[in-house]
């Protein structure tokens, strides 16, 4: 009999860089501008990139909404 294995802690979720881009209404390669700045810690799984929902929150909060060409952007404040 299988005995199901007990984790102390949650699995933590893990999202590709496309789609925090789309999350926070910014290009992949701005998103990875600022990963080159240090602002986003990635962890890589095999050829992919992907962000922690911890990471992104993190960086969220440091982001304020702008308009530009009649259009929401999000910039590091």
């Amino acid at each position: 009999m299988n005995t199901p294995i007990k984790r102390k802690e949650p699995i933590e979720k893990y999202y590709t860089m496309s789609d925090v881009a789309k999350q926070l209404k910014m290009s992949r390669q701005t998103l990875y501008t600022h990963v080159a700045a240090g602002h986003l810690k990635p962890r890589r799984f095999g050829r992919y990139s992907v962000l922690s929902e911890a990471e992104i929150a993190r960086f969220a909060r440091r982001l304020r909404t702008i308009q530009v060409d009649g259009r929401e952007r999000m910039v590091l404040a």
